[in-house]
């Protein structure tokens, strides 16, 4: 009698209709939800956002194939568009994007998606974009028929400043007759932003308009739902208060917990943010930069590089091991700016069952470790008493 978006979502991917599903998906599931002390059920909304996540982008892609291979080549565009849209700083998925555009007569759309692709991931994960997005984006350009000099890099717009808005709907044609003027972001050196500025300011007035106009439909005509993913997106920020970066943790016996090495990054950065002053790196950004710097064994220098990297103070090395259906999670809280001891060390031991509990106890004995002055007595008092992590944060 009643029916809901979800249940005709999952009745759609059950029967193989993969437009009809797609049809169900207008954003994350429950967005914008958020029950007041309730942390069982936001890890649970979380874990059920991804997952249905997933299976859209899947379907997406699958639709994508299907489109190329029946020579469908703009509707092929389209559905990678969608794909790129849930997920912008995926670098195959750019790539993929990139090339369904340049097949479907698109070249100049092809690379506003590699200069906005680009810039997302260097303000967002602090790092280079792909080399492949790079590679091919240069191919792309070195193809032109029309060649031009190599134009100038953009300066990097502020990890602060909020990306133009307003200028939903703009014509493709204006987005791809303006994009050939708009500069590269891939190939000038560094050294070449002062001159490229100083030619823009006396170009004058009308021409650092145009500029700025560029650059705005650039940021949005790209990625269609781009603006409304990101309102939820915490960027890698520079912290001004005291923040701790949560490396993966090592993981020994049972191959069935390797899943807890990255696992555990989301779970104990969860409990650790918003603890007091305290707040915790994106778990994302940190495994993104943990995987493309080569994934190997966590030690302190390790940590403290990437510490660094995200301007964190404090960062947390951890070990987990199972038995019998028990498990043991031993972490350790160091400073960036000490020696190689750790500030405090804690371990917790109990059912596997009981992992989220777990994990919450080990944060807050990791909490208890901060607070050692002498005017920190209630702080470090609430901590080594408190049974509830819920409660310790809000006492913080």
């Amino acid at each position: 009698m009643i029916t809901s978006d979800i249940g005709d979502f999952d009745a759609a991917l059950a029967a193989g209709d993969l437009e009809k599903a797609a049809r169900f998906y207008t954003g994350p599931f429950l967005d914008g939800f958020n029950p007041p002390d309730s942390a069982e059920f936001e890890r649970w909304m979380e874990s059920e956002r991804a997952r249905r996540a997933r299976q859209v982008a899947t379907a997406f892609e699958e639709l994508a194939l299907s489109a190329a291979s029946n020579a469908d080549r703009h509707q092929a565009a389209s559905w990678w568009r969608k794909v790129a849209a849930l997920d912008p700083l995926d670098s195959r998925i750019a790539v993929s994007l990139m090339k369904a555009l340049d097949a479907a007569g698109n070249r100049p759309g092809a690379l506003q998606h590699a200069r906005v692709h680009s810039t997302l991931v260097r303000e967002e994960l602090g790092i280079e974009p792909d080399a492949g997005v790079l590679a091919y984006a240069n191919r792309l350009e070195a193809e032109e028929p029309h060649a031009r000099p190599a134009p100038r890099a953009l300066p990097h717009r502020s990890a602060h400043a909020p990306l133009p808005s307003g200028m939903n709907g703009a014509p493709e044609a204006v987005v791809e007759n303006d994009i050939a003027d708009a500069p590269s972001i891939w190939e000038a050196p560094a050294q070449d932003l002062k001159s490229a500025h100083a030619r823009r300011a006396a170009a004058g007035w009308w021409n650092r308009r145009r500029a700025l106009g560029v650059l705005a439909i650039l940021a949005v005509a790209a990625l269609p739902f781009y603006v409304a993913l990101t309102q939820h997106r915490t960027p890698a920020p520079r912290f001004s208060a005291p923040a701790v970066a949560v490396l993966p943790f090592a993981v020994h016996g049972d191959s069935s917990i390797a899943y807890l090495s990255e696992g555990l990054v989301d779970l104990l950065s969860s409990d650790l943010d918003g603890a007091g002053d305290l707040r915790a790196v994106d778990p994302r950004s940190l495994l993104s930069l943990w995987a493309r710097s080569g994934v190997r064994p966590s030690d302190p220098a390790r940590g403290r590089s990437i510490a660094n990297h995200f301007g964190a103070d404090l960062f947390v090395l951890g070990d987990v091991a199972e038995a019998g259906g028990r498990i043991r999670i031993s972490a350790g809280l160091y400073s960036r700016g000490e020696a190689e001891a750790p500030l405090a060390a804690a371990t917790v031991e109990g059912d596997r069952a009981r992992l989220f509990g777990l994990v919450d106890d080990l944060a807050v004995k990791l909490l208890a470790a901060r607070y050692q002055g002498p005017r920190e007595r209630l702080m470090r008092t609430a901590a080594v008493t408190s049974h509830s992590l819920p409660a310790l944060k809000s006492y913080l």
